[in-house]
């Protein structure tokens, strides 16, 4: 599993490639950023989450969180948008997916779907219009 393979959009990305970059790379950073920003304001407090009273130590733990969220959620748009192409979908329903995302109401329903369909649905065999 090689980082720069995460940043192409050519190709196809079977539902291994995906998971693995689900469990190893995503969940992880994820469960780690979150338990820094809890501990930031824990300590700070919403209000006070970027204000003169934070350490060097506290400011660097915060953009690290924001600057580790940013490179994997680029990561993930690539293996995202190979695993559509993997179940002969355009990349462009990555859109939808996090329109969908983005409305509140829509958000629990919209991930279970999203899980089901990348993570579950096998892709099509043999050669679709995006490759083998």
């Amino acid at each position: 599993m090689k980082i720069l393979e995460f940043l192409s959009f050519e190709g196809r990305a079977r539902r291994n490639e995906f998971w693995k970059f689900v469990l190893i790379v995503q969940l992880p950073a994820q469960i780690v950023v979150g338990c820094v920003m809890a501990y930031l304001v824990a300590k700070h407090g919403t209000c006070r989450l970027i204000c003169s009273e934070m350490s060097r130590a506290d400011i660097c733990c915060f953009f690290g969180g924001i600057i580790t969220l940013g490179v994997v959620s680029v990561l993930s748009l690539g293996v995202t948008v190979r695993r559509l192409h993997d179940l002969n979908l355009s990349g462009w329903w990555l859109v939808v997916i996090i329109t969908l995302n983005s409305i509140t109401i829509l958000r629990i329903p919209s991930l279970v779907i999203g899980v089901v369909v990348l993570g579950c649905m096998p892709g099509s065999d043999g050669r679709n219009r995006f490759g083998e």
